[in-house]
């Protein structure tokens, strides 16, 4: 199972029926802001930052990934996977270097890309 696989981030296995959070600004801008927020925490080891981040950021990366996989399963995984590569990652994340909605995204293209080939 899904929380079998992810004991230490349960939040990642909750992707289905996602909707918008309805705290997150609407603004690009704001999305933006708050999304750097959130991986400078996770960065500092922040798990809680990091679910935050999957609530907020899971719906439309699950989207980029199915326009590519074309199956919202395979999608599903591949943004689970991301997530805990972020983890893993967050260390290396350099905000004077981009976004981190940028960040999250193309680690959500690295790994489709190793499911479609």
């Amino acid at each position: 199972s899904c929380e079998a696989a992810y004991p230490a981030f349960p939040v990642l296995c909750k992707v289905k029926g996602r909707e918008k959070d309805a705290g997150m600004p609407d603004s690009l801008n704001g999305r933006d802001d708050t999304c750097d927020r959130l991986l400078m925490q996770v960065r500092s080891g922040d798990r809680d930052a990091l679910g935050t981040l999957f609530v907020s950021e899971a719906a439309r990366l699950i989207a980029v990934a199915r326009r590519i996989l074309r199956r919202q399963e395979l999608a599903e995984e591949v943004v689970q996977d991301s997530f805990i590569a972020a983890w893993k990652a967050a260390p290396s994340f350099d905000p004077s270097r981009g976004r981190a909605r940028a960040w999250l995204t193309t680690i959500v293209l690295v790994k489709d890309q190793r499911m479609v080939f």
